[in-house]
């Protein structure tokens, strides 16, 4: 591995998911998954580069059937864990397991309601997130944080989002859509001008909310400040 200078990592466990969006800039090449002892050996190589954070992601993380053992590993080696997904596989046997090693967990929604939703992503995700939601008030200390990409087919829902998102959560993290990976094939179905994306963060900046919103644009400083591997 080669010298990492950064102290977040943004680890793709796995190229499998459950979904295919077409925004994604997960990894796109169908590889073999690491398995659970060279996993093992991955962690250890981040500690001993001076990795404080680890960001559990893919792919779908939840499709391999040790994640739990490896944040569990992780937590246990000092790191910060952090559990991207999309929801869709967690139960509620598996975030009480898993709630013991996290440290935070990140979240998509990406329309106000179903209907919009499932024009990015696909039904049933945007009423699993919100289940996931009310479960996760029983866990005040797992720091939540629900990611939103910004794109032409959802930017009049963005206000009504900002409506529904429990005030519990910790962040809200906007991002305008990127061209990158496998979107950049549907630029010109999703790409929206940097002055539409302005215009949304001045009128959600308005707003009297709860909890910490973080917008990202797509030439943002926030790219640079984690390794994805």
């Amino acid at each position: 591995m080669k010298k990492i200078d950064k102290k977040i990592i943004v680890w793709n466990v796995t190229s499998k998911c459950n979904l295919k969006c077409e925004f994604c800039f997960g990894p796109e090449q169908r590889v073999d998954d690491l398995n659970t002892n060279q996993a093992r050996k991955m962690i250890d190589q981040f500690k001993m580069q001076g990795v404080e954070k680890i960001v559990f992601t893919g792919g779908e993380p939840l499709t391999r059937k040790d994640i739990i053992d490896l944040i569990q590993y992780a937590k246990k080696q000092g790191f910060y864990t952090i559990l991207h997904t999309n929801g869709l596989l967690l139960t509620k046997e598996k975030l009480e397991m898993l709630a013991k090693f996290l440290d935070q967990i990140n979240l998509p929604i990406d329309g106000c309601d179903e209907d919009t939703n499932m024009i990015i992503r696909k039904r049933g995700v945007f009423e699993k997130v919100l289940e996931i939601l009310e479960w996760l008030e029983e866990y005040r200390k797992l720091k939540i944080v629900i990611s939103t990409v910004v794109t032409q087919l959802n930017k009049d829902c963005i206000i009504k989002l900002a409506n529904i998102l429990p005030k519990y959560i910790y962040k809200w993290r906007v991002f305008q859509f990127k061209a990158t990976g496998r979107a950049e094939l549907f630029k010109n179905k999703y790409e929206i001008s940097d002055q539409e994306f302005k215009k949304i963060m001045a009128d959600v900046k308005k707003m009297d909310l709860d909890f910490e919103v973080q917008f990202v644009k797509k030439d943002d400083e926030f790219y640079k400040t984690y390794v994805i591997v």
